[in-house]
């Protein structure tokens, strides 16, 4: 943050000496502020990036959560039980890593990364399996 606090400091310098006019500084402020907050996707692999869930994403989450849950004790989740899921999942770290590709036959596709708000020792992972958002277990 620090560094596009410096850009935007640059960029209001440019004004009164006439290099840029305030609607030219505006833009550019505006194109600094965008950047910051919709980072572009990081490389980690050659042919992987990391990115943030989006809405759609998350409310898959929610439902795989409650789900996975439900599951163990063979019932259907309510929407309360989806809606709780929504409320830890807002808590947590969540990456999606697109273009994942195991060094074997195995899985292709996105993986998503919860960490999960009681420490970072505390986390799960999800894959598609079938169409569906899953936990990654050995074998998928």
């Amino acid at each position: 943050m620090n560094q596009e606090l410096k850009e935007i400091e640059d960029t209001l310098k440019m004004v009164p000496d006439g290099e840029m006019t305030v609607l030219q500084a505006m833009t550019r402020i505006e194109e600094i502020v965008e950047d910051a907050l919709n980072p572009v996707m990081t490389p980690i692999t050659p042919g992987m990036t990391v990115r943030a869930p989006e809405e759609w994403e998350l409310e898959q989450l929610a439902v795989a959560c409650a789900c996975e849950r439900c599951e163990r004790n063979n019932y259907l989740p309510t929407k309360d039980e989806v809606q709780e899921e929504r409320d830890f999942l807002s808590q947590a770290g969540i990456s999606v890593i697109e273009g994942y590709m195991t060094d074997s036959p195995g899985y292709c596709g996105p993986v998503y990364c919860v960490v999960w708000s009681g420490g970072p020792e505390i986390h799960t992972t999800y894959v598609i399996e079938k169409g569906r958002l899953v936990p990654a277990t050995e074998g998928v």
